[in-house]
């Protein structure tokens, strides 16, 4: 595993502990619902549960989640509502947001769990 891609996991979580203004990893598990060792061993296998993150921080932008790009939250309010991918599809197409996970430089696995994601979410607004 590479260094650039260790730094990918950990640039995730970090971004959500700044979101959120969380002094420490053991909040950040608080709040996901996980015992502090699994946020240590996301951040050491450079593996991070994108489902869990994406339904738990809603709010934020997708694209600041993934990628840090701005704004920091979907809502001017930092309200929970509407589709935490938003930006994406206003934003890229299916294709683009395909060609931007496979940049990131995870793992397969990784890769496959953040676009399930993407795609478990489009689902759900399209049901909606």
């Amino acid at each position: 595993m590479s260094i650039i891609g260790l730094q990918i996991a950990n640039d995730i979580l970090d971004r959500i502990r700044e979101a959120y203004n969380f002094k420490s990893d053991a909040e950040l598990a608080r709040y996901l619902g996980k015992d502090p060792s699994t946020i240590s061993t996301w951040r050491k296998r450079n593996s991070v549960n994108f489902n869990l993150i994406f339904a738990k921080c809603n709010d934020l932008n997708a694209n600041y989640i993934v990628h840090g790009d701005m704004p920091m939250f979907r809502d001017e309010d930092h309200t929970r509502t509407g589709e935490v991918i938003r930006e994406l599809q206003e934003n890229y197409s299916l294709k683009n947001t395909i060609d931007r996970i496979e940049k990131l430089g995870l793992d397969p696995d990784n890769k496959f769990a953040l676009l399930q994601a993407f795609l478990n979410i489009l689902e759900e607004k399209k049901d909606r």
